[in-house]
């Protein structure tokens, strides 16, 4: 509750303050606390007197960014840790996703390829240039929620992605990250609550750069040969329970499981 009082030096300094974490917010678990830090370190600069120029060297000082960085070290060293789990586990079961024929795994999500393959067809189905367009808006005001107590971290996410097709109750965002993908899916329930919030409910799904041209190629070519979609119904869930998929695992071995 302390007081600001100052000139427009102080307001540069904060923007400063704030472009310099923006990066760092996108893939933070506690993205607050780390806004909550920066705010108290600049307020106390302010009301010390600390210009600009000395920010550098005070801040290399002050135990508040020791803290800072080391709430970021452990998040890197989570991040570093859980690719690396990742990958080991990917060459462990390389011959139980070849057995998953409905079902794809990327780390901890499993992903119901029959379910997504709907969405992006339900999201063709019905695609509307001007739901785009509306859409597109919408994302360009996502840092709005940046701060938000409830859903900054998935507009954070979000903001990393593009509103490709929008349909009337699908949509396919695109993104040139794998990590945005996984992050999004094993938060899609607050996501599409969060999307229902500012603008719409819609069933989502998030792909590669690379494989929407894929997808957007087949749709051209179904074009050209009078291939018409249509609407269709979507059978479970999109992310499918992975404590179930373990049980499975853990009763019948990985070597007959497959994800329905």
């Amino acid at each position: 509750k302390s007081d600001i009082v100052g000139n427009i030096n102080d307001n540069i300094e904060l923007i400063d303050i704030l472009n310099d974490i923006l990066n760092r917010l996108k893939d933070a678990t506690n993205p607050v606390i780390i806004v909550q830090i920066y705010i108290l370190k600049y307020i106390r600069n302010i009301s010390r007197g600390i210009n600009l120029k000395e920010k550098k060297e005070f801040i290399e000082k002050e135990n508040v960014e020791n803290n800072v960085e080391k709430i970021i070290s452990q998040e890197i060293n989570e991040k570093t840790n859980k690719i690396i789990n990742e990958n080991d586990n990917k060459k462990n079961n390389s011959e139980f996703e070849k057995k998953c024929k409905n079902g794809q795994i990327s780390g901890k999500i499993h992903v119901n390829l029959a379910n997504k393959s709907i969405r992006i067809n339900n999201s063709m189905a019905t695609a509307n240039i001007d739901f785009k367009h509306e859409m597109t808006k919408i994302w360009e005001n996502l840092n709005k929620y940046f701060v938000d107590e409830k859903y900054s971290k998935v507009a954070q996410l979000l903001s990393d992605t593009i509103p490709m097709v929008v349909g009337e109750n699908n949509a396919i965002l695109t993104t040139s990250s794998e990590g945005i993908i996984e992050n999004l899916y094993k938060n899609l329930i607050i996501v599409e609550e969060f999307i229902e919030k500012i603008y719409k409910h819609l069933s989502i799904v998030v792909i590669t750069n690379n494989e929407f041209e894929t997808i957007k190629k087949k749709y051209i070519e179904d074009k050209k040969n009078n291939i018409v979609y249509q609407i269709q119904k979507e059978y479970g869930k999109l992310i499918e329970e992975e404590n179930l998929i373990n049980q499975a695992i853990n009763i019948f071995g990985s070597d007959i499981v497959e994800i329905e």
